[in-house]
């Protein structure tokens, strides 16, 4: 009897330390819509985790991730510094639309850029115009709205856990 008890135990342990890991694992991509917000990087390919991260999200992060992180979760504080040793700044490399924590991908210089690339980031920015303040409320007021959720969502299941818990100690003895 104690036997299937230690199992069943050790399997409601597993599954609480996997429900309470899925919270924080959720909550992540909220500092990828700051980053979209604060830079307006939404649709372009700074729009992935690979911002800060070296293969996507849940991967170890990328210079400027670890920068971000140790900053405080700062922006503008880590705008000035050069996260992968590339010579070039994160904000200039955010700017140019390149990963600022990927010393292989750098802005291409002047002469690289053709008329045509020119013109669209052109026509993108017209384009946008006011709207973008309007979005970036909204997507704040989500976003703050989500965090909210999975906030309650970690503490509906750390009770089930401890419920789970002090049943079984109360049935093994």
């Amino acid at each position: 009897m104690v036997d299937v008890n230690y199992k069943l135990t050790f399997l409601l342990f597993l599954l609480i330390v996997l429900l309470i890991g899925i919270p924080m694992a959720a909550a992540r991509p909220t500092y990828l819509a700051a980053f979209k917000e604060n830079y307006n990087t939404d649709g372009t390919k700074l729009d992935t985790c690979n911002t800060c991260h070296t293969s996507g999200g849940g991967s170890p992060r990328n210079p400027y991730g670890l920068e971000y992180s140790t900053g405080g979760r700062d922006f503008a504080s880590i705008e000035a510094l050069d996260s992968d040793n590339d010579g070039i700044t994160n904000i200039d490399e955010i700017n140019a639309l390149t990963f600022p924590g990927d010393s292989k991908d750098f802005p291409q210089t002047t002469s690289e850029i053709t008329t045509n690339e020119t013109q669209q980031l052109l026509n993108a920015e017209v384009s946008v115009g006011n709207a973008t303040s309007e979005i970036a409320s909204t997507e704040s007021i989500n976003n703050t709205t989500q965090a909210q959720k999975v906030s309650g969502f970690e503490a509906l299941l750390a009770a089930i856990g401890f419920l789970s818990i002090v049943g079984l100690h109360k049935k093994i003895r």
